[in-house]
């Protein structure tokens, strides 16, 4: 099962789980599926090479400047 899969996995079961020896929580694994499958086929490549810790800081990185970006705020 390839790592998308996994957070994907951890999403549909709603429970935690591990990728690549990390404890990945609902919420982290939710914000991975939802950037990752928000991207580009180009940047989605890019985004599996990453490794599960920072696949999961980026998506929170990117969800929040969506938010304030929606929300008018800097």
């Amino acid at each position: 099962m390839n790592k998308i899969e996994q957070f994907r996995q951890i999403v549909r079961e709603l429970t935690a789980g591990e990728i690549e020896g990390i404890e990945v929580d609902i919420t982290s694994a939710s914000a991975v599926v939802t950037v990752h499958d928000a991207l580009s086929e180009k940047n989605k490549e890019r985004f599996l090479l990453e490794p599960a810790q920072v696949m999961i800081w980026i998506a929170f990185d990117l969800l929040e400047k969506a938010k304030e970006g929606n929300n008018g705020d800097k």
